[in-house]
């Protein structure tokens, strides 16, 4: 395919055979500088385009190529996207090298159109991945700041202000986990005698910082915004809009719009960076950074204690054991008794290799201690104190740096059992080589989040990338109308397809299929107070089309029923919804629109008389909201929820609520659907593509992670 360089274009897909593009008639070029190669455009901006493609010189390497389209005019605003581009270019050029700052590889002209070919990281801005993955929570904030940081004090120290700081201007890097810093457009050097005038706007409003929005940015400009993020990432809030309803007041009580718990270390890092007094903010990110590395009060008495108690299980401990204390104990998830409760409550059998998960092992009290092995602790590095085992091992690395996972590789971890598996995966035959667009519904997202590094790691020529639409939010019809308009290599959906899908693809001259490769149920959300356990699919379609308006009609609270859900045209969810629960119904107008699945719980959360319904694999693990019992009539209502069903005062991160993951395979759960992936059947390697990611999910491994995922694999067996 060959794609059409007029930035006007909106159907720039040409075959190769063709000179001139046959929606627009441009002129259609094979190469850039003759060894760009166009693959397909990423986005737009006002002033052009952003190009995926591969450098014939360098292997047919993927860059990334940002297009400006002026077409000889000189207009203000032209003369000013110039100068940025060219800034960009120069700003990169300046910083050199950096693993987490896209290389510069070419700058020039060609047919009136200005060109900057960077090098491609492969993952998703965090705008996108806030939309799919939800928020963040306080370890994944630390660990956020802890790798972004080092980036800002590498540009500030080379005397650059990024001045964008925003999710959509940094990156999530799929390979290594990594955050990197994008788009240094509006950057400038710091006491460059041609900045900005004051009043002159640079940024983004909700994330520039009031001296920045006058004009004066300074380096902890940038910490500002990047202070703004963390709230977005922890609230999933537009800070656009309170900066339009309140202006800069609004992070004085930032807190207020936070719902997940936040230690007062992190909170007071936060407050600091969040400043509207310039000189009561951080001033460098290396300041941020060694408050970051500080010991919390709970994490240091809580290592203390451990120190104490060591001798108790030094003898039974293990490398992967290590890492899992660790991890839960920097991650706020795990408190002292239950480190030891396996210890003090051991079976005699206890070995060295393993002890029982202190979350899902039966404790049966024995006067036995734990057998003798063979010790197998690490040595204490500092002088701190005597080597006394894991604990003491703990508290070095602690202390050396409080926020880090201790940098297990993450192949030499928890991996056996996947690698022997993930084999599955590489002895799949007819596995095309390239890279393929794949989207649709958010319902799949932790199943894509399961299966892409198993992927990546047999395949790694295989590549594939989740590709959002340019408008709108990503969903089952959206995913679908992608791929039968070409932007798709194949779809993922949560709902068969249509009539009138399968007619737009015969007109197109090829057909469509649908492969089902796995079980969800739709879950009912609502508040954990609320004194109903359960209620029919007619009373739940009484509810969302405008019968029934208050609890109190169903045997509740006398309380205003106030029923949520996504649009209806976004999702297969809600397609699907409407059809099976509300029939020939319409959703009422009290029924009240929300963007994802993670604002509507959230709106749960927060008001008793909610009501939201998704996708069971979202609802039921979730802590703060009560999903309900479901059934046709009355005397048969299903809870989705595996018994025992733990209340919110027993549910955490480590202990949730599972599955009942029979009753949606038998039918007794009356709300089921299947979620296929959809391929276009023309004969093109795009079909092979879909064909080899069903073959992928259909294996054993991929089974596996179907059910990891929240999902019933078609092969579920009890």
């Amino acid at each position: 395919m060959i794609c059409c360089l007029n930035p006007n274009c909106d159907r720039p897909m040409n075959s190769d055979s063709l000179t001139e593009c046959q929606n627009c008639g441009t002129q259609l070029k094979s190469r850039l500088r003759n060894h760009y190669k166009i693959i397909e455009p990423l986005g737009q901006g006002g002033f052009g385009k952003t190009y995926l493609a591969e450098d014939t010189d360098k292997l047919n390497e993927l860059c990334v190529v940002k297009q400006l389209a002026f077409n000889g005019t000189q207009t203000t605003a032209v003369k000013k996207a110039r100068e940025l581009f060219f800034l960009e270019a120069k700003q990169l050029q300046s910083l050199g090298e950096h693993p987490q700052i896209p290389s510069l590889r070419a700058y020039f002209e060609e047919d009136n159109y200005l060109y900057l070919v960077q090098q491609y990281i492969k993952g998703q801005n965090l705008a996108d991945r806030l939309k799919l993955e939800g928020v963040y929570n306080e370890s994944e904030i630390r660990h956020f700041l802890n790798d972004i940081l080092p980036v800002f004090k590498f540009i500030h120290e080379r005397g650059v202000i990024h001045r964008d700081v925003k999710p959509s201007n940094i990156m999530y890097r799929h390979k290594d986990g990594k955050y990197i810093a994008i788009d240094f457009g509006v950057s400038k050097i710091i006491n460059q005698s041609s900045g900005n005038t004051p009043g002159t706007s640079i940024g983004s409003q909700g994330y520039a910082s009031i001296e920045q929005y006058k004009g004066n940015a300074v380096p902890a400009s940038d910490l500002y915004s990047l202070g703004v993020c963390c709230f977005c990432l922890m609230s999933g809030i537009s800070p656009y809009h309170l900066w339009l309803d309140r202006g800069y007041s609004w992070v004085e009580n930032w807190q207020k719009s936070i719902k997940i718990s936040l230690s007062p270390e992190l909170v007071a890092i936060l407050d600091k960076l969040l400043q509207k007094n310039l000189k009561q903010r951080y001033q460098t990110a290396a300041a941020v950074l060694k408050d970051l590395q500080k010991p919390s009060e709970s994490q240091y008495s809580l290592l203390i204690e451990l120190d104490s108690q060591a001798e108790l299980f030094s003898d039974i401990y293990d490398p992967q054991e290590e890492k899992n204390i660790v991890n839960k104990i920097l991650d706020n998830k795990i408190k002292t008794e239950e480190i030891f409760s396996d210890i003090y409550h051991s079976q005699p059998e206890i070995t060295a290799s393993k002890y029982r998960d202190p979350v899902s092992s039966s404790r049966t009290k024995t006067a036995n201690p734990p057998q003798k092995v063979p010790q197998k602790i690490n040595k204490l590095q500092a002088s701190l104190i005597a080597s006394l085992g894991i604990t003491l091992f703990l508290a070095f690395q602690f202390v050396r740096n409080p926020n880090t996972s201790l940098n297990f590789p993450a192949e030499q971890t928890d991996r056996s059992d996947s690698q022997k598996e993930g084999v599955i995966f590489s002895e799949i035959e007819q596995v095309p080589s390239g890279l393929f667009n794949y989207g649709g519904s958010t319902t799949w997202a932790s199943i894509r989040a399961k299966m892409y590094p198993e992927i990546q790691n047999a395949w790694p020529d295989y590549q594939l990338r989740y590709l959002d639409p340019v408008n709108g939010n990503p969903g089952s019809s959206v995913g679908i109308k992608m791929l039968l308009e070409d932007q798709l290599s194949f779809s993922l959906s949560s709902r068969p397809l249509k009539n009138k899908e399968f007619q737009q693809a015969r007109i197109r001259g090829y057909t469509i299929e649908q492969i089902p490769v796995a079980i969800d149920a739709i879950a009912i959300a609502t508040h954990p107070s609320l004194s109903i356990s359960g209620i029919t699919i007619a009373q739940l379609a009484d509810i969302y089309s405008g019968k029934i308006t208050n609890w109190q009609e169903i045997g509740g609270p006398d309380l205003p029923i106030a029923p949520y859900s996504r649009h209806l045209n976004e999702g297969g969810t809600v397609e699907f919804f409407a059809k099976n629960v509300l029939g020939d119904r319409q959703f009422a107008n009290t029924v009240v629109e929300v963007p994802n699945t993670t604002t509507g719980i959230r709106k749960v959360a927060e008001n008793p008389g909610a009501i939201y319904y998704a996708s069971a694999s979202q609802i039921v693990s979730q802590c703060t909201v009560k999903a309900l019992a479901i059934g046709r009539q009355s005397n048969s209502l299903v809870s989705p929820y595996r018994l025992p069903y733990l209340p919110p005062s027993q549910c955490n991160s480590l202990h949730h609520n599972q599955l009942n993951k029979q009753a949606f395979v038998n039918g007794d759960y009356p709300i089921t659907r299947r979620l296929f992936v959809i391929i276009r059947k023309d004969g093109r390697k795009d079909e092979l593509a879909g064909l080899t990611y069903v073959k992928m999910l259909s294996s054993d491994l991929g089974q596996k992670m179907i059910g990891e995922a929240g999902f019933i694999g078609m092969g579920f067996s009890k």
